[in-house]
């Protein structure tokens, strides 16, 4: 009896026989899960692509803002610059601590009267003003003290080889190139934009017209 019951085939858990996958249940997986990656796949691509659109508009905004910023104080004579119209002559001059003239933050142009005395960053005498056009303030003016208009030079998302196209990875116009040009004289640098020409999420723009 023992024997019996132990070479008699007992129940298969789950209430059902065992079987396996037929050819055509495969055939019908394998192709449901062909239509979801050629939704999903474009889908995500497509959400990696905008992402590097938002870093490069952020990217392009800090640079041009420090450009702009490194000009004014040349303007206001805060500090010197190596280019006739004022703009830095590299991107790591942005990263470099240049010699500031300039009032504090929350200072105003002019410090009281009364000699070397005045307040930190501000200057000696009531009407005293930086130079117009780069010339810098008189030796009676405080020291100056550092200032670094970025702290890194950030990167351009679509220059996936790291290439040095004009300065630090990206393309630059100087003063007196055209707006449009796709060249740069290496006198100063005016502006920066992508070298990627690809066409935009939007479908209206390219990258290097940003």
């Amino acid at each position: 009896m023992i024997l019996g019951r132990l070479g008699r085939p007992g129940p298969i858990r789950g209430g059902g026989p065992a079987r396996g996958v037929t050819y055509l249940e495969l055939m019908v997986a394998l192709g449901v899960m062909a239509i979801l990656a050629t939704v999903i796949l474009p889908t995500g691509m497509k959400l990696g692509r905008r992402a590097k659109e938002q870093e490069l508009k952020r990217a392009l905004v800090k640079i041009r803002a420090a450009i702009d910023e490194y000009h004014q104080d040349w303007e206001l004579g805060y500090i010197e610059s190596d280019h006739d119209h004022g703009w830095p002559s590299s991107l790591e001059e942005l990263t470099e601590e240049k010699e500031f003239y300039g009032p504090a933050p929350g200072q105003g142009a002019a410090a009281p009267a009364g000699g070397s005395g005045g307040a930190a960053g501000g200057f000696s005498q009531p009407n005293q003003l930086p130079g117009a056009g780069g010339g810098l303030p008189t030796a009676q003016s405080v020291e100056p003290r550092p200032k670094v208009y970025l702290r890194r030079i950030p990167k351009d998302p679509f220059n996936e080889d790291d290439d040095e196209w004009d300065v630090s990875g990206w393309r630059a116009r100087s003063y007196d190139d055209d707006l449009d040009s796709s060249s740069w004289d290496g006198s100063g640098v005016y502006d920066v934009y992508s070298s990627a020409d690809w066409l935009a999420i939007d479908g209206r723009s390219r990258y290097e017209e940003w």
